[in-house]
């Protein structure tokens, strides 16, 4: 399975869980050739709303981890990065041309 597969977060936002955004349905286009790459959803107000709030909790979470544990969490991303980084890479240029 790709890291990026577009099945899982089609027309969907990530409150935690990938699911259905209230707000309308955004095109992501291919700079360099107007490709369609994906259609991702949106929130409405609401929902832009409340992950704020459990941004803000979590940033209360995350302030209260170790040195030490937050070095494992970065280095954990570092390497999935890594492991995925032609991908990455193919669909950051793509997108942005």
């Amino acid at each position: 399975m790709s890291l990026l597969n577009t099945d899982v977060w089609h027309e969907r936002i990530f409150d935690g869980a990938w699911s259905a955004g209230n707000g309308e349905a955004i095109t992501v286009t291919e700079a360099a050739t107007g490709a369609t790459l994906a259609t991702i959803g949106s929130a409405d107000a609401n929902q832009a709303r409340d992950a704020a709030r459990t941004a803000a909790a979590a940033q209360r979470e995350w302030a209260a981890t170790t040195p030490g544990e937050r070095a494992h969490v970065l280095r954990r991303a570092a390497q999935v990065w890594e492991d995925n980084a032609s991908e990455v890479m193919d669909w950051l240029m793509r997108e942005a041309g």
